[in-house]
């Protein structure tokens, strides 16, 4: 992550929403447990137990802190490394004996002069319970597969859409090959990913079969994202060694500035025909501050990082082409979460993000949309898809039409996903749903000439 002399816990979220109270708390990194050399202090003053008993290396003793403390703003549990500043991957928690005093989530930040904090390590997934007086699994980055697409049976209805600058994207399915023929002449296109939801960390590999290496108008293949202030592209070129990062003058724009803020040179040169694994990721850099944005051909990677682009800004994908043709035969999609946790109820993260914000402790942030995507995703999300068409009546046939569709959880009815149908030809769909619960789909006329329309117990499907 980063090395710094200071390092702090804040913003914790307690599963009861009660004390916290903790056997240990430990803090690794490359070369195994830290914190043995650091001084650890609390804010605020435990009530039972001493604060030594998170460094003593047993479960046998604990130490609690009420929920008042936990909950006020600027409580932290701090380390201090002094003259022997750490690099922290990640740590360990002890748990007491019930389930109910132990953390949900927290944050991991770092700092150099314990005024200005960085956040390196968000843990907004419910962190797994080891059980009585035991220590978990070292909570850590790591990537989780939250979407995958084939095309096999075709484009899913509103699966993505065409972006281009001074150039066109022909898209169209190849049944014969089970994929989608992404034809890009002249410069700048793109094949933005609609049913994927932003995500602060994600990652996407493409499974990219190369038909026609160029149109003679140097060809590339990446990866845009939009989200933040501006449009990114991280793109390779076809049958060379370059990899850049670049930006574009506005939200809306896929021109490309120049000179490039980053590049580099890969490993090995990127193959200019035949069938090919493809992978781009983008997620906060170690620093906190900027991103990362890697590239990767056949198992080769380069990193390049620049800060245009806040490291906590939720960003949506797009497959970049410029003047080639592939084949896409699928492409399977990542968010960034992290190991040892589970999924967290939505009610223990919302009382853990409302203390967030509300504690002055330091210079990070979590964005609201983001954190309402991340907890409708652990409530609801799953490998099915509910999918259908919004029509007006007609003679002699119903006509498509475009109108706004909300899904709603069917037992609680609260809101899970909303979406725009297709104006030509009314189809929506909703990705990534759990299939084990029911829900229930609303369609409003967009332009309020008739009563919204529902269908309820819908059970979403797992298409092949």
């Amino acid at each position: 992550m980063a090395v710094a002399r200071y390092w702090r816990i804040v913003g914790i979220a307690v599963r009861g929403g009660g004390d916290l109270e903790l056997s240990g708390l430990h803090l690794y990194g490359a070369t195994g447990r830290l914190d043995t050399v650091a001084v650890l202090s609390a804010s605020i003053a435990p009530t039972a137990g001493q604060i030594d008993a998170l460094q003593d290396g047993v479960t046998t003793t604990t130490c609690r802190f009420p929920a008042a403390a936990v909950q006020s703003p600027g409580f932290a549990l701090v380390w201090d490394f002094a003259d022997a500043p750490a690099d922290v991957t990640g740590l360990r928690l002890g748990s007491s004996d019930v389930v109910d005093t132990f953390p949900a989530g927290l944050l991991l930040q770092s700092s150099s002069d314990a005024a200005v904090w960085n956040t390196v390590l968000v843990i907004n997934r419910q962190i797994v319970w080891p059980g009585p007086r035991s220590m978990t699994v070292t909570v850590t980055d790591m990537w989780v597969e939250n979407w995958f697409e084939s095309f096999d049976a075709g484009i899913p209805p509103g699966f993505a859409s065409v972006l281009t600058d001074s150039g066109a994207l022909a898209v169209a399915h190849d049944a014969a090959k089970g994929a989608v023929s992404l034809d890009a002449t002249g410069y700048n296109t793109a094949w933005m990913f609609n049913l994927a939801g932003p995500q602060i960390g994600l990652r996407l590999e493409f499974d990219l079969e190369i038909v026609v290496p160029t149109y003679n108008n140097n060809p590339m293949i990446g990866l845009v994202l939009s989200g933040g202030p501006q449009l990114l592209q991280n793109i390779l070129s076809v049958g060379g060694t370059a990899a850049v990062s670049y930006r574009s003058a506005s939200a809306t724009d896929l021109a490309l500035v120049s000179p490039p803020l980053a590049s580099g040179a890969m490993p090995a040169s990127n193959p200019s025909s035949g069938r090919t694994q493809w992978a781009f990721s983008s997620a906060p850099a170690p620093d906190g501050l900027a991103r990362n944005y890697v590239f990767a051909v056949a198992g080769n990677e380069l990193v390049l990082n620049h800060g245009h682009t806040a490291a906590t800004t939720a960003l949506k994908p797009g497959l970049f082409l410029r003047s080639c043709k592939v084949l896409l035969h699928s492409v399977r999609g990542y968010y960034l979460a992290m190991a040892g946790t589970e999924a967290l109820p939505v009610r223990a993260f919302e009382r853990g993000l409302r203390r967030v914000v509300q504690a002055p402790v330091g210079a990070f942030q979590l964005q609201s949309v983001s954190a309402t995507r991340v907890a409708r995703d652990v409530e609801f999300g799953g490998a099915g898809r509910i999918w259908g068409t919004t029509k007006t009546k007609a003679t002699p046939s119903n006509l498509p039409t475009k109108a706004r569709v909300v899904l709603l959880h069917q037992r609680s009815k609260q809101l899970v996903r909303e979406t725009w149908s297709d104006p030509v030809t009314g189809a929506f769909a909703f990705e990534g749903i759990d299939t084990q619960q029911e829900f229930l789909t609303l369609a409003e006329d967009a332009a309020g000439a008739y009563r919204p329309v529902a269908a309820n117990r819908l059970v979403p499907e797992v298409t092949a």
